[in-house]
Order: C-alpha cells, then structure tokens, then sequence
C-alpha cells in the first residue's frame, strides 16, 4: 500500500482540517486510497480525488471530503466545521496554495488594457511595410 505525501501547508485553519484528517486516516487502519474507494463505492469519488483531498494542499469541495470523512468513521460534524474554517482561509488567501503567481506578478488590469499600479509594459518595436 503506497503512502500519502502531504503537501506542505501553511500553520492555520488549512493545516488544522490536513493534520485532524491525516489522524482520522491513522485511527483507522491507513487503508489505502483503492480501499477508500471501494468502501465509499466505485463511481462516487475518483482514486485522484481521495489521493488530492488527503494530500493538500487544496481544501477538498465539501462533498469529497464528507464522503471521506464518513467512510474513515470520523465526524462529519466536526469535519463540516474545520473545513468551513478552511475554506474561508484560502478565499482569505486569494485560493493560492503555493502554485499560483502571487497578485504582485500580474502585469495588467483584466479589461483595461492599463498596467497594475502605473508600470509601463514595453512593446516590441514596430517596422514600417517597405
């Protein structure tokens, strides 16, 4: 049975639902991704889908992660609660994870055609048709 390697998340709400969930996973038994399909029932939830929702570093949509929780016997309660903490964090965050390009590196207003915070976007020189 392969492992799951967590993503490196952050201290906070986000790291709170990945390490209470990690110690459901341990309570009962670290059964594998295939085990947790099949328990939940083929064509409800994907291997990719469990695989990401106990990896990280992106908060799984609630129904993922309810179906998870449920199949681990942990608390959909208390799961409901720690992923709604969550989720309001990564909104907080601008839903980067780490992957994304931080606000600071666009270049452009969407529509404007105007550069962020005033800076000029050099264009290529043009040459005149001969």
């Amino acid at each position: 049975m392969a492992s799951i390697r967590r993503k490196d998340v952050p201290p906070g709400p986000i790291r709170d639902l990945f390490d209470r969930l990690n110690e459901l996973h341990f309570r009962a038994g670290e059964p594998s991704v295939r085990e947790i399909v099949e328990g939940i029932g083929k064509g409800a939830i994907s291997t990719s889908t469990v695989y990401n929702s106990l990896a990280g570093p992106k908060v799984p949509k609630w129904g993922f992660l309810e179906l998870i929780v449920e199949r681990l016997n942990g608390s959909a309660e208390e799961f409901r609660e720690l992923w709604q903490a969550a989720r309001l964090a990564e909104k907080d965050n601008g839903n980067r994870t780490g992957t994304e390009k931080p606000p600071e590196a666009e270049t452009e207003t969407a529509g404007s055609g105007n550069p962020v915070g005033g800076a000029s976007i050099p264009l290529p020189p043009t040459t005149a048709p001969a």
